[in-house]
Order: structure tokens, then C-alpha cells, then sequence
């Protein structure tokens, strides 16, 4: 589609500061412009300057049992024609109401109606093209003309009772006499195999299109065609003249592929990419079925058409300037174009099934979506009325005149992400506009809107112009909030809501911490400030906090490094913990004696940390089997009051300042045999090594194999190569404590 004008950013603020986005800031949800789109449209239109406006009245009625809708048309005394497919013939809208014509059996598809001298209504058909006149006193199709040709696409009266018909397999455009039921000339041979379209531009110079290539040529009158415009796209659906002189074309199809809506002619540009060349189209006897028992696919004349698919682009043609593409989808299809009421173009698109409105600037709006229809597949206009057509299943709407009523729109449902307090709604529209308008919400704690939500509620005064600040209603908490906003008017298409703005604030959730560890005794991490505290980037005076400006900034809080060094008697504590709004967290640390029950007086030992370890000297804390604990609090970016906490357990740790004690050495009579004990009260014996040459230490294990109490024998056997008369002997506890022992040996 056409790139999307991105909204306004607030990229920068003139401090280093960091400004935390506060959970519980109140937070502005926007519909604006494109994305008034995504809420649900009952007589409104998004007008192509971005407006929610009350759109005409509109009238539905469904063809029973139809498909295909191909062409739409006013005829002079008010009726609408509806053109369809196989099993949808050609209906009438007239005084009595909505009935069919009959008369037309055998024929396949009407492919296109137009309105002749004297209000004549003829009919273009395919496959076995013919041009056939509408006889309404008997009801029934008159075959005029049969040109040599299989399809019949477009019908353009010339104003002179003649009429421009537009041909596939083979692709021309001739000109015929319907009252004679001849031809009077070929006006172009087309190197295409279907010409799908014809528009008369401003100077009444004719503009045809075609499938194959997806060529926009303007015929010269002698044989010959000048190509305007050279599509990527196979398919040429639609031609509206622009007032400049200039035109609007639809293009259908994937760039390189087979026209979508002919029948699989292999197209005259060649896509060096592409080896194989899709068919769209099915026999008429089984469109919509499987292939037949032989798996081969017909070929020939009998082919019905089908839809276009693959999507497409709307290009705009000014008088004497630049070609530019407004408008382009890889899904959605342009079926049809007309002209807009006021200027511009209205665009009639397939799956899924959408008017779009294009003003002359190329600004895009929304007139229509069909959710239970597959495509908009014709447009018309009458005066004040705008007509159209939708497929599978064929139905005509008829728009205007006059404003629809009710004109309401209803927001997509916002969901808050947590349980939230609803404030003011402000629907913005001009002065003079502000009786016009009235503002609905309603909220609830289900995905989907229903009973178990709020009724709407009126929100009074929430309609305005921009400095108006809007209003607010007392709403339960809840996480879904949606909002309706209807309009009434004397006229359609009067813009009248240029943006909606719901504001809230989420209540603050709990932070969570997730671990708390204690590292070995004696690993120290020393904190290293964030470089904008470190280096005096901090203000002394930090600016008034914007909410707004803080989230635009990011609320990530500084990170704290450390440095890691070995300090004798240093303990460190380190966690995790994360906040789920985002929000910048403080701790608590506090230390409790662990005797089996639970803590009670707990010892603060830092508040107000911002990162998260801490290291002291644990030679503050006596002997024994400790807890720490720590709490994370939000209260810094919450309003007063309205913070919250958590807290978490370390595992039991021992503090141990007591070196172990190496006693009880013998040795063994008559062999290089030590025996010696480890004792370390009220800890834990970690390892003891021994060093027979001068700093090289081995490690030596326990007689039963483990190192895991207070008490620990030892068993050393010198090497018959020993030749000292002493070496050392070290022990260490769990908590990093050392002691060491020279042993002398024994003369042997």
C-alpha cells in the first residue's frame, strides 16, 4: 500500500538527565487520520485529509444466490443496473424495487453496462462476445452486434449514437453502430490480447487499457495508440478522468504474470524471473470446482472470467506533469474506479473488500469495508449518488443522497495491558462542529466487548476544538476501554472529527525479586558509577519530570558496573529483580541470624541502592549461619502512596572468621607416613594442600574422600624421592579462612 505518513515523534530533550517513565504516568491512546481505520465504520467515511466525517445514507440489497457482480450503472430515470455473473444476471433497482431482468440465457457473463442515446441500456457479454440491448417493455436482451472476438469488456458511447467497444481474444477497440448492428472501423489493433477498459479524457481523446502488458495508451483516431503509462502489472481494470485533463488507472495482478482476469495469455513483456504464468480463470461449466477427471485444463472459448487477484496499484496521471503511484497493495486487488463526490477518485478493492477515497492530492482516505463480502467489484456515480457492487456475494449499495443516520464510529478495543483508571476523552473538531458530535466509552476486563463490560456511558463535553481539555467519566478499573463517537449533519462528507485522545493510567504492579546469592567470602565487587553520575553529567538541579518526554527518552536507569577484586573478609550479595511497568527500582539490603525458626530483627545493612549487589565487611556480622534479604520498592516513580514492593530470601550462609586448626601430627613408625586432623569449629573444612618443593601447593583429600564437615583426617605419604627435612601444610575453610603449618621430618 502507499507508505503510511509516520506520526510525530518527540525525539530529544536538551538534558542528560535520565527522566524515568513512570508506570502510573497517564498514558494518551490516539486515533487519528489512517488509523481512524482500524475501528469499526456505521455510516461514517475517514475523509483523504485525515477526517472522520458523516457519510451519505446507504442502502444494501443482496442478489439471492449471487456471486459476481461486474458492472454497475445509473440509468435516466433514476433505476440502477447490476450486472453479474453466471448465476447472477442483471438486476434492476427502480421504483417497485429490487427484481431481475430476464431474457438472457445462455449468456455466461455480463461483463459491462452502459447508458446510450435516449437512455438505451446496453450489455457487453464474454465469454461468446456480443453487445445487446436492454428492451425493458419486454424484458428481455437484443443482440445488436457480434463482434469476431470471445469476450466483450467495456462499452463507451461516443455521443454520436455510436459505440467504443472494447474486445478480448483478440484485443481491440472498435467502433459500432448498434441501431444498424454494424461495424464502422476498427479503431486499434491492440499487441495485447484483451483490452479491458475505455475512458474519454477532458478533451474527449480516448483512453483504453489493456491485459496482458497492462498498457494505458490514448487512441490517435488513424489506427495508431500513444502508451501513456507502462505498468510492472499485467492488468489494466479501471480508467477515470481527472479533471486536470489528466487520469486515474487502476493496475492489477502480480509485476510479470498473465492478465488475472483474461485467460491465461502468456503476456507480451516476460518476466525473466518468473517461468511459470498463473491462470486465474475456470471453465464457466465448473468455476469454483476441481479440474476434471483427466487433470487437464480447457482452453478454449469456454473459459469464464474471474476476478482479478494478486493486487495492484492506483497511478495518478496529471496533465503535464509526473506519473506517481498513490496507492499499491501485494494482496489487495483495485477492481473498479469513480469519480469521488467533490474530486478525486473513489477505488473499489477486492479481499479484502474496501472503497478507498483519493482526493486530488492523493491524500487517502476510507469510504467503505465490507467484512462479509469478498470485493468491491464495480463503482458508478449518479449526481449525488454513488453506486456500487459487491462479489461473492453480488450485492448493490446505493449511497446517498443525503447523510446516513445513525453516523457513528467505534473505536478498535484498547487494551491497557493491565487494569487501568480511565480519565478524559477528547474528540477534536472544530467550534462549530462540537454540537454535532457526541462521545460514548465503555470498559471491561474481556478481550471482546459484552455483557460482562460497562454500558456506554455519554462522556458530556468531550467534543471540542484542540484547546478544549475533554471530559471524563467514572469507570471501573478495568484492561479493555473503547470509545464511540457519532456525528449527525445536514450534509455527508463534512469533516468533522480531526482526532480522538483517551488518556490513562495503568495501576502500578509490584516489582518482583527474582535471586539473592552470596558470593565466596573475600570477592568484593567494588561499584563503578554509570558514566553520566562518574563523569558530572548529572545536574545538581534536575528539570521538572515530563512523563511524556520520559517515555519518549526511554526508561532504562543507568547501569551500575563493578569491579572485581579479592578483599579478606568481604562479602558480596548480588539479585536480580525487574519491575514489570519498567519502572526504575530501589533496594534494601538486611542481614538476619539463621537459628532454624523464622527471622526475626533483621539488620539493615544499605538502603537506597540503585544497583543491584552490594560488598562489606562481613567481620561486622558475628560467627554463625546468616540470611539476607532483599527489597525492591517502586516508589521513586510512583506517586505517594501508591508504590510497591517485594522482597526475597538468600539461602543459609556461614559466617566463619576462625581460621582452621591443623593438629594431632604423627607420623607412622618407620615410614614417611603424616597423619594430621583439620578441625574448624563452627565451620566447614574446604581444602587442604600440601607444598614439599618451595611454591608449588598439591592438593591433599581426606581419608573419606569428601571434604564436607568440621572435622577432617588426613593421610600423607612423602615420595621416596623427598629429600627435605620439612614442608608446609594449609587449610582452608568454606568461608576463605587459612592457616598454615610448617612440619618438620623426622630423622629416618
Amino acid at each position: 500500500m502507499k507508505p503510511r505518513r509516520a506520526l510525530p515523534l518527540l525525539l530529544a530533550l536538551l538534558s542528560l538527565f535520565f527522566l524515568p517513565a513512570r508506570a502510573s504516568s497517564p498514558v494518551a491512546w490516539t486515533r487519528e487520520g489512517a488509523s481512524f481505520r482500524v475501528g469499526t465504520f456505521e455510516g461514517m467515511v475517514v475523509t483523504p485529509s485525515g477526517f472522520l466525517a458523516p457519510g451519505p445514507a446507504r442502502t444494501a440489497h443482496e442478489v439471492p444466490g449471487g456471486t459476481l457482480a461486474w458492472d454497475v450503472l445509473a440509468g435516466k430515470d433514476g433505476d440502477v443496473f447490476l450486472a453479474g455473473g453466471a448465476a447472477s444476471g442483471l438486476w434492476v433497482l427502480g421504483r417497485d424495487g429490487f427484481a431481475e431482468i430476464g431474457g438472457l440465457e445462455g449468456e455466461p457473463e455480463i461483463l459491462a453496462l452502459a447508458r446510450g442515446r435516449r437512455g438505451r441500456v446496453y450489455l457487453a457479454t464474454g465469454p461468446g462476445g456480443a453487445v445487446y440491448r436492454l428492451d425493458r417493455e419486454r424484458e428481455e436482451a437484443i443482440e445488436v452486434f457480434r463482434p469476431e472476438a470471445t469476450y466483450v469488456w467495456d462499452l463507451l458511447p461516443t455521443g454520436r449514437g455510436t459505440l467504443l467497444v472494447a474486445t478480448g481474444l483478440p484485443g481491440r477497440v472498435l467502433e459500432v453502430d448498434p441501431e444498424k448492428g454494424t461495424l464502422v472501423r476498427v479503431l486499434w489493433e491492440s499487441p495485447d490480447p484483451h483490452v479491458r477498459c475505455l475512458a474519454r479524457d477532458r478533451e474527449g481523446r480516448i483512453l483504453a487499457g489493456t491485459a496482458g502488458s497492462g498498457l494505458l495508451v490514448r487512441l490517435a483516431g488513424d489506427g495508431g495508440a500513444f502508451v501513456l503509462w507502462d505498468s510492472p502489472r499485467p492488468e489494466t481494470v479501471a480508467i477515470v478522468p481527472a479533471p486536470d485533463g489528466g487520469a486515474w488507472v487502476a493496475f492489477a495482478g502480480k509485476p510479470g504474470e498473465a492478465e488475472s482476469g483474461g485467460t491465461g495469455e502468456r503476456p507480451r513483456k516476460e518476466n525473466r524471473r518468473t517461468k511459470t504464468v498463473s491462470i486465474t480463470v475456470k471453465p464457466a461449466a465448473t468455476a469454483g470446482e476441481g479440474d476434471d477427471k483427466g487433470g487437464e485444463k480447457e482452453t478454449g472459448p469456454s473459459r469464464a472470467a474471474e476476478l482479478p487477484g494478486g493486487g495492484g496499484e492506483l497511478v495518478h496521471l496529471p496533465e503535464g506533469g509526473e506519473p506517481r503511484v498513490a496507492w499499491k497493495d501485494k494482496k489487495e486487488t483495485p477492481l473498479a474506479l469513480a469519480p469521488a463526490p467533490g474530486g478525486g477518485v473513489l477505488l473499489a478493492t477486492g479481499t479484502p473488500a474496501r472503497v478507498w477515497w483519493f482526493d486530488e492530492r492523493e491524500r487517502e482516505g476510507l469510504w467503505d469495508e465490507r467484512p462479509g463480502a469478498k470485493a468491491f467489484s464495480a463503482l458508478a456515480t449518479d449526481g449525488d449518488r454513488v453506486l456500487a457492487a459487491t462479489s461473492h456475494p453480488a450485492a448493490l449499495l446505493v449511497y446517498g443522497p443525503g447523510p446516513a443516520s445513525p453516523a457513528r464510529w467505534t473505536s478498535d478495543v484498547l487494551d491497557a495491558r493491565v487494569r487501568a483508571r480511565f480519565g478524559r476523552v477528547h474528540a477534536v473538531t472544530s467550534r462549530e462542529r462540537t454540537a454535532d458530535v457526541r462521545v460514548l466509552v465503555r470498559a471491561g476486563n474481556t478481550s471482546v466487548p459484552g455483557e460482562a463490560w460497562t454500558e456506554w456511558i455519554p462522556v458530556n463535553g468531550a467534543a471540542g476544538p484542540p484547546e478544549v481539555p475533554g471530559e471524563a467519566v467514572r469507570l471501573p478499573l478495568a484492561r479493555f476501554f473503547q470509545v464511540r463517537v457519532e456525528a449527525r449533519g445536514e450534509r455527508p462528507l463534512s469533516p468533522t472529527v480531526r482526532r480522538l485522545v483517551a488518556r490513562y493510567r495503568p495501576v502500578n504492579r509490584p516489582p518482583r525479586v527474582e535471586k539473592v546469592e552470596a558470593l565466596p567470602l573475600g570477592v568484593a565487587w567494588r561499584p563503578l558509577p554509570p558514566p553520566k553520575v562518574a563523569s558530572g553529567e548529572r545536574p545538581v538541579i534536575p528539570p521538572p519530570r515530563n512523563p511524556d518526554a520520559a517515555r519518549a527518552l526511554g526508561n532504562e536507569p543507568p547501569k551500575w558496573r563493578s569491579k572485581k577484586a579479592w578483599e579478606p573478609g568481604a562479602l558480596t550479595i548480588r539479585w536480580s529483580a525487574r519491575d514489570p511497568d519498567g519502572d526504575p527500582l530501589r533496594y534494601e539490603l538486611a542481614a538476619c541470624r539463621d537459628d532454624g525458626g523464622p527471622c526475626r530483627g533483621w539488620r539493615v545493612l544499605a538502603r537506597d541502592l540503585a544497583r543491584s549487589f552490594h560488598s562489606f565487611d562481613s567481620r561486622d556480622l558475628p560467627d554463625g549461619t546468616w540470611r539476607f534479604r532483599v527489597v525492591a520498592t517502586d516508589e521513586e516513580a510512583n506517586p505517594l502512596g501508591e508504590g510497591r514492593t517485594a522482597e526475597a530470601e538468600s539461602d543459609p550462609v556461614v559466617i566463619d572468621h576462625r581460621p582452621p586448626e591443623i593438629g594431632n601430627l604423627s607420623w607412622e613408625k618407620g615410614a614417611p607416613v603424616l597423619e594430621f586432623v583439620v578441625v574448624d569449629p563452627g565451620g566447614r573444612v574446604g581444602r587442604v594442600e600440601v607444598s614439599l618443593t618451595p611454591g608449588k601447593w598439591r592438593a591433599l583429600a581426606p581419608e573419606d574422600g569428601v571434604e564436607d564437615g568440621d572435622r577432617e583426617d588426613y593421610r600423607l605419604e612423602l615420595p621416596a624421592e623427598f629429600g627435605g627435612d620439612g614442608f608446609l601444610v594449609r587449610a582452608v575453610d568454606g568461608a576463605g579462612n587459612a592457616t598454615t603449618r610448617r612440619v618438620a621430618v623426622p630423622a629416618r
